[in-house]
């Protein structure tokens, strides 16, 4: 299937892929039932954590050098120690700033915005006004409501009712609902084979390591474990005869290697998780895929392997979440070329792996020699498999 241009789908969430709003009128107990959830959750989740305040608000003290300079007409404030970083604008966050700032968190808790399509606990008010405006509204997305009262019935307008001393069963639909939105995201394979292989002097799609050329051994290994996979490759190789039958993208991102690729897969599918293998990875096996998969962390930006000489990830082997796309397409507007490379900066699970040859890059002829001779003689393990 060739990838075609198509209008960006704009991410449907507010500030993270999985958030969580907790809505109601003032007293009504949601902030007391977050920091509980938190202290509860923080040992095992990297929680962020947003205050929408319909009041205004005011973080600095009279008197301080960060007042001073507001007061006096700064438009933006940045304050920062070794270890934390504040920013303050006098104006409402642009949507795109919005959608980066809280990604290295797991999972956000959002004080309000209950006219969004987040999904919502909504906190019960003793005159009970919040059930009125919801009468009025028609809010979508309602994961429960919270209250203070005893109920014989287990839900309200048919959905689930907490008392807000429930924090196991508060949390527990949390989790349930996270889970749910992690199975749902759909799980696809990208197979690089766009490179130019100037090095090789032949395209390294072509080569032939185990018994068919290595894209097509590539697109099989990842159809065993993706629920569709998709060769990656330039529009001018829309003929070559070895991606008959398989699925494509054509990259639209030129000029970036293997990143144009990712780039590609993710701006016409955003909201899938990818598999990424690159064409040049012989020793890349099933039981290598299926470590991947069983070590991911959906939670993270990626998962990866670290090579052991390098000490970096393994970038072309890798497991890509739908959230990086923000952060691949931020590096790119800031002017860096190739931001795999400082692919450890964000928050990816890493996996340290013993048969550190299997990560191996094979980029000329003497090393597709040899790589030929070690599959041969079995120095690959299990690698020598056809698919």
């Amino acid at each position: 299937m060739e990838g075609e241009r198509q209008k960006e789908k704009v991410a449907g969430w507010l500030f993270h892929p999985y958030e969580f709003a907790f809505c109601g009128y003032s007293g009504s107990g949601k902030t007391r039932v977050i920091t509980t959830l938190i202290r509860n959750l923080s040992s095992t989740y990297k929680i962020g954590y947003v205050k929408h305040d319909m009041h205004g608000f005011q973080i600095d003290r009279e008197g301080k050098d960060t007042y001073n300079a507001m007061f006096s007409g700064a438009s933006s404030l940045l304050i920062n120690d070794t270890s934390h970083f504040a920013e303050i604008h006098a104006r409402p966050l642009d949507p795109i700033r919005q959608k980066i700032s809280l990604l290295d968190s797991d999972m956000l808790f959002i004080e309000g915005y209950k006219n969004s399509k987040v999904p919502k606990f909504i906190f019960i008010d003793r005159e009970q006004k919040v059930l009125k405006e919801f009468r009025e509204s028609g809010w979508k997305n309602i994961l429960g409501f919270v209250g203070a009262g005893e109920r014989g019935s287990k839900d309200v307008f048919g959905y689930p009712y907490y008392h807000r001393e429930d924090i196991s069963g508060i949390q527990n639909r949390i989790l349930g609902n996270l889970k749910e939105r992690i199975e749902n995201t759909p799980f696809f394979g990208l197979v690089l084979a766009g490179g130019k292989s100037s090095r090789m002097k032949r395209e390294k799609s072509t080569l032939n390591y185990h018994g068919v050329e290595q894209a097509r051994h590539c697109y099989k290994l990842l159809s065993r474990v993706c629920q569709k996979v998709f060769i990656s490759s330039r529009k001018e190789q829309a003929s070559d005869h070895h991606f008959k039958g398989l699925s494509r993208i054509h990259d639209q991102f030129l000029g970036f290697g293997p990143l144009g690729g990712i780039l590609t897969a993710m701006f016409l599918h955003p909201e899938a998780a990818w598999l990424v293998l690159g064409c040049d990875l012989p020793f890349v096996d099933q039981g290598i895929l299926t470590r991947l998969i069983e070590e991911r962390d959906p939670l993270k930006m990626a998962t990866a392997y670290i090579q052991p000489v390098s000490g970096f990830p393994q970038s072309l082997c890798t497991i890509y979440e739908p959230k990086i796309r923000q952060w691949f397409f931020q590096y790119l507007g800031l002017g860096y070329g190739w931001p795999l490379k400082d692919f450890g900066r964000v928050q990816i699970k890493t996996i340290i792996i013993e048969d550190g040859f299997k990560l191996d890059n094979v980029n000329t002829p003497e090393e597709f020699e040899s790589a030929l001779n070690a599959l041969r003689e079995g120095a690959g393990g299990k690698t020598g498999e056809g698919v």
